[in-house]
């Protein structure tokens, strides 16, 4: 073996090692092509991955390797090899059992390695009492096989080990860890979430949690992963686990940042009718701004990001006048008038796509179940209304009596396209949307979000708009009475004041 090859091989094998001991997440492609190159690969690979997935194949490589690069050097290269290449890689081809033996005395980086290096992933998890700093611990876990990582958690202690037992209970569907708290939606419709956040310890994770999926989300960077649901129902099973999955993924130290948000999807099937879809946008579009103001906590404004990845859809949306009577065609119409944007406060992208949901976009990212249940309830309500108010609509196209609640709906939706103050606004959205004893988690948020607002001016950027795409439905004169009559009553009420 030619001098240059052996200082390639060695210089390799430092460069791992510095990678491993940085704790690098970031391995571009051509260090990973280098790597295969040098280890003898022709082909070169597309490959993506954190240090532990690189660490794990380099290891597996190089364990046949070394013995053949040993006994091709004479015997001054050998020393040479030996002297330079890092202390782990003299053990690479031992058995794992032998390396357990081993470990006794090397310092702690180097047993790490070893340990690391491990095929065994038992034998692994037998290895931990040798560590006590948990960070040394957590390292090796991360090189677990994801079957077996959250398992291995059982093994550090402390918050992990609660982790652990949350994540057992939510396998084992354990309903009585925590009190029921209703989202107060129908039991027909479907809901989705997409928790995104930030930390080292996202390589913890197995891909699949109970009925949660981890996965890449390349805008929050390579310490960031969006936890997904699968479909869920308003159930005890599936309120426990929104709330067990967010005690896990603080627990292991994860943590929501300026980027991260909290993305809920409601089942579009769930509003029949093209009326109903246009309920849908002029509700929320009339009264967008109060959502922007009610989609989080109170004292917490919506993240930067909105402007990029939740812009307001009223204003886009104002005077549009979409004549189409079919559902599909109307939501159709409805994309290109938000030119095929994704990144909208609702976004309707995923209908008749294939995942046919309606996905807000514009809570930030949280970690607190409560804050998500509170969301989803806000969110599918306001699914729930428009569509009851859509059937109400097409019942009056129909030439139906309405009974006098309907008619109250009615009014109470027409109200919220005038020319009103944001108070009364929302004082109308909360009568459409919830029965007065649910209205206090909003109202307050409101309260306190809005006159956050007034210091800090983080919507100013943003354009609203008024969505009315017909104030007549197909020639019936009572909706044309009813927005008279509500004309009269706003003024009137205006000038009492």
């Amino acid at each position: 073996m030619e001098k240059d090859d052996l200082d390639k091989i060695i210089y390799c094998f430092n460069i791992i090692k510095y990678k491993i001991d940085s704790n690098s997440l970031d391995f571009n492609r051509e260090f990973i092509n280098r790597i295969y190159k040098i280890i003898g690969q022709e082909k070169t690979k597309d490959f993506k991955g954190t240090h532990v997935n690189v660490f794990r194949i380099f290891m597996k490589e190089i364990k046949h390797i070394v013995p053949k690069i040993l006994d091709s050097l004479s015997e001054k290269d050998r020393k040479y090899f030996l002297d330079k290449v890092p202390d782990f890689i003299k053990y690479i081809n031992m058995t794992d059992d032998d390396k357990i033996k081993l470990l006794e005395g090397l310092d702690v980086n180097t047993q790490v390695l070893i340990v690391q290096s491990m095929e065994d992933d038992e034998k692994k998890i037998e290895a931990l009492e040798y560590f006590e700093d948990v960070n040394c611990k957590l390292d090796i876990i991360k090189t677990i096989h994801e079957t077996k990582r959250m398992y291995a958690l059982k093994f550090v202690g402390g918050e992990y080990r609660d982790a652990y037992q949350l994540f057992t209970d939510l396998e084992e569907e354990n309903v009585e860890k925590d009190k029921y708290t209703p989202l107060s939606l129908p039991s027909d419709m479907t809901i989705g979430m997409e928790i995104e956040v930030k930390g080292e310890n996202h390589l913890l994770l197995p891909t699949f949690l109970g009925k949660w999926q981890k996965k890449s989300d390349w805008t929050l960077g390579s310490s960031g992963v969006e936890i997904v649901s699968t479909v869920m129902h308003d159930n005890k099973e599936d309120v426990f686990g929104i709330k067990a999955i967010n005690k896990i993924l603080r627990k292991l130290g994860m943590e929501i940042t300026e980027e991260c948000a909290g993305h809920i999807h409601i089942g579009a099937d769930y509003i029949k009718t093209e009326e109903g879809f246009k309920e849908l946008l002029e509700l929320w579009g009339n009264a967008e701004k109060i959502y922007f103001l009610i989609s989080n906590r109170p004292g917490e404004l919506p993240r930067k990001g909105v402007k990029k990845y939740a812009y307001p859809i009223s204003f886009s949306l104002g005077g549009v006048d979409l004549e189409n009577t079919k559902k599909d065609e109307f939501v159709e119409d409805v994309k290109k008038a938000l030119y095929y944007a994704r990144n909208t406060s609702i976004n309707l992208m995923n209908i008749n796509e294939g995942r046919n949901t309606i996905e807000f976009r514009l809570s930030n990212g949280t970690l607190d179940g409560n804050t998500w249940i509170e969301n989803i309830r806000l969110y599918g309500r306001t699914v729930q209304v428009a569509s009851e108010l859509g059937e109400i609509v097409k019942r009056l196209n129909d030439g139906e009596e309405l009974k006098a609640e309907e008619r109250r709906k009615l009014e109470l939706r027409e109200k919220l396209k005038a020319d009103i103050t944001l108070d009364e606004k929302m004082d109308i959205l909360m009568q459409i949307l919830f029965d007065e004893e649910e209205r206090g988690i909003y109202q307050e948020r409101y309260r306190v979000n809005k006159e956050l607002e007034e210091k800090e001016h983080k919507l100013s950027g943003l354009r609203f708009g008024k969505v009315d795409f017909k104030k007549v439905y197909d020639g019936v004169e009572i909706p044309e009475r009813i927005i008279s009559k509500f004309q009269d009553e706003i003024i009137e009420n205006q000038e009492q004041r």
